[in-house]
């Protein structure tokens, strides 16, 4: 078994991913310089399959999964997601993403898109920022786990960034969290867009290696 250089951070998603896409195929069904129409599927079977489509700057993503979004960086837009130089970096197959940034590259104020708050998530960071607190005899143990209680009734409450955010607002001990924590996680569907577009970008690389061999 490979050892991992990094904790895949995402590792439950991808496995996800893997298992339904394990058998599927590239489909090159154009290639002309940076014009490209790639597909990603099962022999026979639209379930779970992707596909993209690139011009000189652009790359548009479609599919059964993931997020469809329209992506801006540089001319080769395939070649911006290709991260086959990482290898096996995690040790278990995945390849590697940048969520944080390739989100950027969807263009402005897309998180309601990429983004999804996380009740679990949420509390876990109410409960550093309580500890902290604790540590530093700024509140009493068990006010801070009054704090970490109220947080998840407030979270499963009003599920969302902003409710929660002005849950935090009016609390006397977390109000500075209000506008510095994030209470969101990338939505399983866009680390879904991000495993296709590495994925693509990485089996067109051997790809073309093969075609020039």
């Amino acid at each position: 078994m490979a050892t991992a250089i990094r904790q895949n951070p995402y590792s439950h998603n991808w496995a996800t991913f893997a298992a339904n896409t394990g058998d599927h195929e590239l489909s090159v069904i154009f290639d002309n310089g940076d014009y490209r129409h790639l597909r990603m599927s099962k022999p026979g079977m639209l379930a779970w399959h992707w596909e993209i489509f690139t011009a000189p700057g652009y790359l548009a993503f479609v599919g059964d999964i993931g997020v469809q979004l329209i992506f801006r960086r540089t001319t080769d837009m395939l070649g911006f997601f290709n991260t086959r130089n990482y290898g096996d970096i995690y040790g278990d197959g995945s390849p590697f993403i940048n969520p944080g940034y390739w989100e950027e590259k969807a263009g402005p104020d897309m998180q309601s898109v990429t983004r999804t708050f996380d009740v679990d998530h949420a509390v876990d960071v109410v409960r550093d920022a309580v500890n902290e607190l604790v540590d530093c005899d700024e509140v009493r143990a068990e006010v801070g786990d009054e704090l970490i209680a109220s947080a998840r009734d407030a979270a499963n409450l009003e599920p969302n960034a902003q409710s929660f955010g002005a849950w935090l607002y009016e609390s006397e001990h977390l109000s500075a969290l209000a506008s510095e924590a994030e209470v969101e996680i990338f939505h399983p569907q866009f680390l879904n867009t991000c495993f296709a577009l590495a994925t693509i970008a990485n089996r067109y690389a051997d790809y073309s290696d093969e075609e020039e061999s």
